[in-house]
């Protein structure tokens, strides 16, 4: 819709896994990648045991796995006006709730399990989720890391005087 908007490094598939929230019981990964190798060069299987291991701490209870009511009710958030608005704010499209109600209906089948076998069924699942957000493509690749700082920066109170008075 606002082709426009959308960076030319995003994909769709990208702004779509950026745009769903996560439930309250997860958080952003902590675990930091070698620095001297890129995450998106790493294997897979390896980032994925890394997440496995980061949700297990995390989420050390069954009762710390989200139920399906909340995942049901994220997937209804989904559809409010804030976060559609931010989502076009941000991607120039509308937020792509299915993945929320694919996490809903997945909960529903699991619904067999015993709570540590949902627990570590979920885990699984976040963790691949996880790993496959860290393998591709992000809106931060855009961005060039600083070594050093701006020269003259901030600037002094002469400098931005005299830009002021050359205008």
């Amino acid at each position: 819709m606002f082709s426009w908007l959308t960076s030319s490094s995003s994909s769709p598939a990208t702004s779509s896994s950026d745009s769903q929230s996560e439930p309250a019981t997860t958080s952003t990964p902590t675990s930091q990648p070698a620095a001297s190798v890129p995450v998106s060069s790493r294997p897979f299987a390896s980032i994925q045991a890394e997440e496995d291991a980061r949700l297990r701490a995390e989420l050390p209870t069954p009762a710390e796995v989200p139920g399906c009511l909340t995942l049901f009710d994220t997937y209804l958030t989904c559809y409010m006006l804030r976060p559609q608005l931010l989502s076009i704010y941000r991607y120039g499209e509308y937020s792509e709730c299915s993945v929320k109600l694919e996490d809903f209906k997945w909960c529903m089948a699991q619904k067999g399990l015993d709570a540590e076998g949902r627990r570590d069924a979920w885990i699984q699942r976040r963790a691949e989720w996880w790993a496959r957000r860290r393998t591709e493509r992000s809106s931060e690749d855009v961005w060039n890391i600083r070594k050093e700082p701006l020269e003259n920066f901030p600037p002094t109170g002469e400098i931005v005087l005299e830009e002021t008075l050359a205008t």
